[in-house]
């Protein structure tokens, strides 16, 4: 017997406007997960309703009662049996979030279920402008996020696309009605790219101004406003970026698979050195020295920075200054002329 008080409307009226906020930002996440999982199909009313448990069991106890042979392979090819295991499934996983979500904001003795998703969106139906129950500003933001991804020839998924969609709403939610930061066709490249540079793909602000052909003024000053909206982004893995970019460098020119464990083994060892610049140079900078070890001759260094958004010069400063400098190692000029100084001290450095 479930001893847990039911959560009521007055409950949830009571909650600190911050916590009601980031509680009603979780359900509707999980209402726009919904409709996207189920779109046109489905109402979350029939979904809340329908026993799709006994639905699944009645299923395989006729199968089977036809068929008594049937094995697991078998039963799995019968498409309504799959529907309803479907449904029982992403029911308990919705459930085991709700959970989760009580826990989250000190509502462990409230029974939070299903039905309690449209109490909290009619609670905040007067607080927000944008109606989350139809899914409109998910369904608006998709075709920004869609073009961008076929723009840049990235591969995605569904389940991308709703966690690039969380930061999206958790940013624009916290602009509250600062109509310039809300608007979609500013806002959406800007948190898509955000969300991008986080999961490291080899992606530059150079880059998403080209194709998105927005004011660069603009884009880099709402660019600082969202990470003022989600310090989190701050906290993003540099490494793992950097790391991407030279897979990305690797896979478009076609380098060896020992281009990259030799570039690996320098990113690691001149990660402190270098780290304190941007990602994407780091990058070149770790391709071209790994090039310079492996006296590599038959590919364009200028090509492999300008395909990464920078200048040749960004990498001669960065191996001068970062590298040669700190270390207190001289003779150090250029790439050009300093081919076999930099190449003793890659080999002194890491194993070839």
């Amino acid at each position: 017997m479930n001893s847990k008080k039911p959560i009521t409307k007055l409950i949830l009226n009571t909650l600190p406007a911050v916590q009601f906020n980031e509680l009603f930002q979780d359900a509707s996440r999980i209402i726009n997960n919904f409709k996207t999982r189920y779109t046109h199909t489905l109402s979350l009313q029939e979904f809340i309703d329908t026993d799709y448990n006994s639905l699944f069991q009645n299923r395989v106890s006729e199968l089977t009662k036809v068929y008594p042979n049937l094995n697991y392979e078998d039963l799995n090819r019968d498409k309504l049996l799959r529907e309803f295991r479907d449904k029982k499934d992403y029911k308990i996983k919705i459930n085991e979030k709700l959970q989760e979500i009580g826990k989250k904001y000190d509502l462990s003795e409230y029974n939070i279920t299903l039905n309690s998703i449209s109490l909290i969106l009619e609670v905040d139906s007067k607080k927000q402008a944008v109606n989350l129950r139809n899914g409109e500003l998910f369904f608006e933001f998709e075709p920004f996020y869609n073009e961008l991804m076929a723009n840049f020839n990235f591969p995605s998924s569904l389940e991308l696309k709703l966690e690039c969609y969380d930061l999206f709403q958790n940013i624009h939610n916290k602009f509250k009605v600062e109509k310039f930061y809300k608007h979609l066709k500013k806002l959406s490249p800007v948190v898509i790219f955000m969300f991008l540079k986080m999961k490291g793909y080899n992606i530059t602000m150079k880059n998403l101004i080209h194709q998105t052909e927005l004011d660069e003024k603009k884009v880099r000053f709402l660019f600082r406003r969202s990470i003022e909206m989600y310090p989190e982004y701050l906290k993003k893995d540099r490494k793992l970026i950097v790391q991407n970019q030279i897979r990305s460098i690797i896979d478009t020119f076609q380098f060896s698979e020992e281009f990259g464990v030799t570039s690996k083994a320098i990113l690691d060892k001149f990660w402190m050195l270098l780290s304190s610049t941007t990602e994407s140079v780091v990058a070149g900078t770790v391709c071209i020295l790994t090039m310079i070890a492996m006296d590599i001759k038959d590919h364009s260094m200028a090509k492999i920075c300008n395909n990464l958004g920078f200048a040749q010069s960004a990498v001669n400063y960065q191996i001068k200054n970062k590298i040669f400098e700190k270390l207190h190692i001289p003779g150090y000029k250029t790439i050009t002329s300093s081919r076999e100084l930099i190449k003793e001290l890659i080999k002194k450095n890491i194993d070839m």
